[in-house]
């Protein structure tokens, strides 16, 4: 299953162990039932595979890989390479797991200063567990709390 791309953002022309690893895929036994692989374990299979396999069979990846580079020199003119910083990619990930992105974020942002503004003593939808506590227990009616001491 291909990962969906940004459409800004121009894939990296496959190299040889990329082909291979795709090719070679397919072709492994399939996991016992009620299992799934991660693709660090199919990784790791397929690079065994590719350190056992002959001279030969590595120049035919390697030249696949060569056109693979030419058609894609071709499709997208002038293209450079330029890998996202450790923090770009954190934020991504950490975006990606929460399910938001930026504008959202600005959106969510916006309604929690407006809602700080207001003054109101009220759990805001920003509010997080330990704000909504301390809120319910200033509003809390000064007999529940002589009742409870009890």
């Amino acid at each position: 299953m291909a990962r969906k791309q940004e459409t800004q953002r121009i894939p990296r022309p496959p190299n040889a162990f990329i082909l291979y690893r795709s090719h070679k895929t397919g072709q492994l036994p399939p996991p016992p039932p009620g299992t799934y692989r991660k693709q660090g374990d199919i990784s790791r299979m397929v690079s065994q595979l590719w350190h056992q396999e002959s001279q030969e069979v590595k120049a035919e990846y390697q030249q696949l890989a060569l056109i693979k580079k030419l058609e894609h020199e071709a499709k997208y003119p002038g293209y450079k390479y330029s890998p996202r910083s450790k923090g770009q990619r954190e934020r991504e990930r950490r975006e990606r797991s929460n399910g938001t992105h930026s504008a959202a974020n600005s959106v969510q942002a916006d309604s929690c200063d407006a809602f700080h503004a207001t003054g109101f003593l009220y759990p805001s939808p920003c509010a997080g567990p330990s704000e909504v506590r301390m809120i319910m227990l200033y509003l809390r009616p000064p007999s529940h709390d002589k009742a409870r001491r009890l």
